[in-house]
């Protein structure tokens, strides 16, 4: 999964803050050793929208289950996505999926790279943060 998102940083953008708040969390190693996995990986830009980068991410109230709120239990390629209303992420709540004119979104995040195979699952790259209910 790590792979995957330092793969192509010039076609698919950074992914600096998410890794370092996954690893501030201690859920990389988790991510790497299990073989189907979801990701919903924001870039570092859509962090940025938030006042995140990777120095700061740690101090994120809540953020395991942020993090958690990116992640399903098992593999879903973007046919799988697109294919229902709501997927349940690892945190076990709930998110839309849609399609609007411009393209595909889960919850207000549209995503923008899908597919992106790894070891252990699959990435689909979003455009802004994903933020579970309180």
């Amino acid at each position: 999964m790590v792979k995957a998102l330092n793969a192509d940083k010039a076609t698919l953008g950074d992914f600096d803050t998410l890794l370092a708040g996954l690893q501030s969390q201690r859920l990389v190693r988790p991510l790497v050793g299990y073989a189907n996995t979801t990701v919903f990986a924001p870039t570092d830009e859509a962090f940025a929208l938030l006042g995140l980068d990777e120095t700061n991410i740690a101090t994120l109230p809540g953020l395991k289950n942020i993090l958690a709120y990116h992640v399903v239990d098992g593999q879903l390629l973007a046919a799988d996505v697109l294919a229902v209303e709501s997927v349940t992420m690892a945190n076990g709540d709930m998110t839309a999926v849609s399609v609007r004119e411009d393209g595909a979104y889960i919850n207000d995040s549209r995503i923008d790279e899908t597919d992106l195979i790894a070891p252990t699952g699959v990435v689909h790259v979003i455009n802004a943060v994903l933020l579970p209910a309180e």
